[in-house]
């Protein structure tokens, strides 16, 4: 019967588990890894939860599986249940095909799914392809973007940038003219845009006398 149990799990991806919980099912998903040109397939996982889901359906399938009746498929399932009432760290409760159930260390009763062999999800080569003129999906820090949008984005800030250089020339143009005119009003120029200020020659003693 866990056989039958444990196909209703994989069919459904879930399992109920009456006055226990349930189990419930999650598909991986396939991930790619660039330096090993590898396509990993995707490795389904389950875990255990203390939420209850109706068990009508399960047992029904109990019954037809097994070619028994459903009120009897409803007594080994609540057996079944029963057995799990573990209270030691160590021990453990086998589901056929599927994993064990044990304490942890929390002393909370979990699931501990058996290793599904690679040979079941193999995973195949796959050489990175980027074609420039299509967009493609592409990840920078948590944002999920695309390259065009990111190259609009250089786009616009470069333009932006270079929108800007004639501002930084204006104002070193008006300080150049602000300049000028402090130095011409001064009084320190002259007409011809030299030096305007006197310099007096000083008188020193002869160190000799000619004779």
């Amino acid at each position: 019967m866990e056989k039958h149990l444990s196909a209703y799990l994989f069919n459904y991806k879930c399992c109920p588990l009456p006055g226990i919980g349930s189990l419930q099912v999650q598909d991986g998903g396939a991930f790619a890894s660039v330096s090993e040109k590898k396509m990993y397939a995707p490795v389904p996982s389950i875990h255990f939860s203390k939420e209850e889901i109706p068990e009508a359906k399960c047992i029904h399938f109990l019954a037809t599986a097994a070619r028994v009746p459903e009120a009897e498929a409803k007594q080994w399932l609540a057996q079944y249940c029963q057995t799990l009432q573990i209270e030691n760290e160590g021990d453990e409760i086998a589901l056929a095909d599927a994993g064990f159930f044990y304490i942890n260390s929390h002393g909370r009763l979990s699931f501990r799914p058996l290793v599904i062999p690679r040979i079941f999800n193999p995973d195949i080569d796959a050489d990175r392809v980027i074609h420039p003129n299509e967009a493609h999906n592409m990840l920078v820090g948590d944002t999920h973007t695309t390259n065009t949008a990111m190259h609009e984005y250089f786009a616009n800030d470069e333009e932006s940038e270079n929108s800007k250089w004639w501002i930084g020339a204006l104002i070193l143009a008006a300080l150049a003219a602000i300049l000028m005119i402090v130095y011409f009003t001064g009084g320190h120029a002259n007409a011809n845009s030299g030096n305007g200020n006197t310099v007096t020659p000083e008188n020193y003693s002869r160190p000799y006398q000619q004779q």
